[in-house]
């Protein structure tokens, strides 16, 4: 059974690894946002795995890490850092999927209205630019891939109005 995959998981880990001390089962719960029980047998799962060691003092079970734990918390914590960058990469390249988009229609109605030559000179020069920066936008999701490609047609389909 792989204990590291999924986010409630992962955060206890990490938890542990930015307090740098021994923590009790109901703050690493309160911290990680998840219900006491599932933190327990999270936790007893790492402590099985040799990831974290545990000491009763009183009726309280507190939790730290060990070497192994940490080496694992903060190898997690850097992938948890890169895939939130990924996401939010991905996010901003289908805004400015989305600004382009907008800026083809604005552009597709202007067209429609009918304008001289030397304006559709300069819509061709700006759709020209467009289209190489739709082209240079690394696309991960396949939505966003299918967008990138629809705008890429709207473009050249615009170019042979311009004509």
């Amino acid at each position: 059974m792989n204990i590291f995959l999924k986010e409630k998981t992962v955060s206890l880990l990490i938890s542990l690894l930015n307090e740098k001390k021994p923590m009790y089962i109901s703050q690493i719960a309160k911290d990680t946002d998840c219900m006491y029980p599932h933190a327990l047998m999270v936790l007893k799962n790492f402590e099985k795995s040799g990831y974290v060691v545990s000491e009763k003092k009183g009726r309280k079970r507190s939790y730290t890490l060990t070497p192994p734990g940490e080496r694992m918390a903060k190898e997690l914590s850097k992938l948890v850092e890169m895939v939130s960058t990924t996401d939010e990469k991905v996010k901003e390249r289908g805004d400015r999927l989305k600004e382009y988009g907008d800026r083809i229609e604005e552009f597709k109605k202007q067209i429609m209205e009918g304008m001289g030559e030397k304006d559709k000179f300069m819509k061709r020069k700006v759709l020209s630019k467009m289209k190489k920066e739709i082209e240079r936008i690394k696309i991960v999701p396949d939505k966003n891939k299918e967008k990138q490609e629809k705008l890429i047609s709207e473009i050249e389909i615009m170019f042979k109005k311009l004509e």
